[in-house]
């Protein structure tokens, strides 16, 4: 019988194949800004190492909050602030990885942190991600568990779809969901997350270009 863990990596791959195979969006081409040269290939190998492509910092820009819909109505469980560390390729793919998630006081706690493998292997399990324009929108495919449970626990698996803007002067990406995006594979209502993120570019971070 298939572990819990065994299952959700599973359950994870199949939602990060299926937003990346979607037909939605236009071919869009990633470069580094200085070189003009396109990304190069992301992989990710089963020790959850994800090496290859563009370098991208992400942090959140407000913080995040996860609302569950109740039958006496929605219920604000936990609020965040987020950084990621982010591989992209050439055509908008890759993964986000060393995630950091932090937290608040009561009574708006931080209460959810990133879907890990237990001991001995403590890995964070990277969230498979893909660009697209036209709609301009990323799909993530990611995982967050109750902070207070074990490493290795159960969490619940999101797919994600939320509109992205390039801004330049340094180019940076925002993503923005500041009105509420919902689980894509979860009942309607069930699950809804808000936040705005963007890019930050520095030394070991360079910038990208998104285009056609």
């Amino acid at each position: 019988m298939r572990s819990p863990l065994t299952l959700l990596l599973f359950s994870l791959a199949i939602l990060g194949t299926l937003i990346q195979a979607s037909p939605v969006g236009a071919q869009i081409a990633v470069t580094e800004e200085v070189t003009g040269q396109p990304c190069s290939e992301v992989t990710l190998d089963a020790d959850h190492n994800v090496t290859g492509g563009c370098p991208v910092h992400i942090s959140s820009e407000q913080e995040t909050q996860i609302v569950v819909g109740t039958a006496g109505g929605p219920i604000l469980i936990s609020t965040c602030e987020d950084e990621f560390e982010a591989a992209i390729d050439g055509s908008g793919e890759g993964y986000m990885y060393a995630i950091s998630i932090t937290g608040h006081q009561a009574p708006e706690a931080c209460t959810r942190t990133a879907c890990d493998e237990a001991a001995p292997g403590h890995d964070t399990i990277p969230w498979p991600i893909h660009i697209r324009e036209n709609p301009d929108v990323i799909n993530i495919s990611f995982c967050r568990r109750n902070s207070t449970s074990s490493e290795g626990t159960s969490g619940t698996p999101c797919t994600w779809s939320i509109p992205w803007t390039q801004i330049s002067g340094p180019h940076r990406l925002s993503f923005n969901a500041e009105s509420g995006t919902p689980c894509l594979n979860l009942p309607a209502g069930a699950v809804t997350y808000f936040g705005h993120w963007h890019t930050v570019p520095d030394a070991e971070h360079p910038e990208i270009v998104v285009s056609h």
